[in-house]
């Protein structure tokens, strides 16, 4: 399923159909979305819970 939406979203992007938009968020939010990244638990709960999870997968010597 995933690979036939990317197909149909590359082809798009390359075909210059792409729809730019505008957003409320800011780089402070960006921030913390890529900080956060798409594991399951951090999408509900709080922020500090959700980066500390990112977190909690490296190894900081």
């Amino acid at each position: 399923m995933w690979g036939k939406q990317r197909q149909r979203f590359n082809k798009k992007i390359l075909n210059n159909e792409f729809n730019p938009c505008m957003s409320d968020l800011t780089i402070g939010d960006y921030a913390y979305l890529i900080c956060r990244g798409g594991w399951p638990l951090s999408l509900i709960g709080d922020k500090e819970a959700a980066l500390e999870q990112a977190f909690s997968y490296y190894e900081i010597n």
